[in-house]
């Protein structure tokens, strides 16, 4: 095995763990579609999960010809697969055995836990991206990192500022900036 191999391994692993949590928390609630109150805002936190797991392991595939890996790099990509799992498991709310699921209600609880885990990686990939751009292992480190920044700029508008239509906006900012960070990495698998 490369070294990026083993790497990329690793990280395939933790990001396949976040994406099944995040696809067992769909099925189960459209199992029990009747008896959630859906909540656009919660639906967009859960978009933005998906697409950063996917876009986050779509990149790593431009540094496959990496040889050699410091072990801050393994460290920090590390340390970033667990800040997205945690997003993705917080995102994801829990169905009661009986009653109703408030997504509403639950993203008011409850989003302060996941934007916080959003932020903790934002920080990381930032600190990840300009370190791999030092170190020439990652091209567009620069284009990744101004997104990053913007992501993080908004999220921290988001979880600090209660008003309801600044939550909506910047959580409809992040699920758009995601997005296209998502359609560009995986335009560059296929290259």
């Amino acid at each position: 095995m490369t070294a990026f191999e083993i790497v990329f391994s690793l990280l395939s692993m933790i990001t396949s763990l976040a994406l099944a949590h995040l696809l067992n928390g769909f099925v189960i609630l459209l199992r029990h579609v009747e008896r959630i109150r859906i909540s656009m805002l919660h639906g967009l936190w859960s978009w933005i999960a998906l697409a950063v797991l996917i876009g986050n392991w779509a990149s790593f595939w431009q540094m496959r010809e990496v040889e050699s890996w410091p072990a801050w790099s393994v460290l920090l990509i590390l340390a970033a697969a667990i800040f997205e799992y945690a997003f993705c498991a917080l995102v994801t709310p829990e169905m009661p055995g009986e009653g109703e699921l408030d997504l509403h209600e639950f993203h008011d609880r409850q989003h302060h836990l996941y934007m916080f885990a959003l932020i903790a990686l934002l920080i990381t990939s930032l600190i990840l991206n300009i370190g791999l751009g030092g170190w020439q292992m990652y091209e567009n480190w620069w284009h990744d990192s101004i997104l990053t920044i913007a992501g993080l700029l908004l999220s921290t508008m988001a979880i600090f500022i209660k008003k309801t239509w600044v939550q909506a906006g910047a959580s409809f900012l992040i699920a758009m900036i995601v997005t296209y960070y998502l359609v560009v990495t995986c335009n560059l698998i296929l290259i």
